[in-house]
């Protein structure tokens, strides 16, 4: 069975399974800063943990330019997950959430309930990995 086409998918609105989504959201956020801080707080380094205690106060997480290539590489999995959930939440808030960057086309809601952060729809996901050389262990 095939799946729709694309220009079939139903446009979000600002409904109920939308508000579950972005509390999903919020909810892997706060997870994914707490693993961030609890990476600072046990490593040792008073340094560190001194930037960890400011980026805990300002509540924002700009300074994380400041970080020592070695933390970017423990840390580069968490920080892009917590841009791509921040951002995701933005458009929540500025009604774009749901809107695939590559085709302007609707994301489908499957693929939003299972990657809530999800920026391009199947087929401009799918289209970004062949271009990148990705290979792609879906059907």
């Amino acid at each position: 069975m095939n799946a729709l086409p694309m220009m079939f998918a139903a446009p979000l609105t600002t409904s109920q399974p939308i508000n579950q989504l972005e509390t999903q959201l919020r909810l892997f956020r706060a997870a994914l800063l707490d693993r961030i801080r609890d990476y600072f707080r046990g490593c040792g380094d008073p340094e560190k943990q001194s930037l960890a205690s400011k980026l805990e106060q300002a509540g924002g997480w700009a300074e994380t330019g400041r970080l020592a290539d070695s933390d970017i590489a423990v840390l580069g999995q968490e920080l892009a997950s917590l841009r791509d959930t921040d951002e995701a939440i933005r458009r929540i808030a500025d009604g774009s959430y749901g809107i695939c960057i590559g085709c302007r086309g609707s994301i489908e809601f499957q693929r939003l309930k299972t990657q809530p952060a999800a920026q391009y729809c199947l087929t401009c996901k799918a289209e970004f990995e062949k271009r990148r050389g990705i290979v792609s262990h879906h059907p």
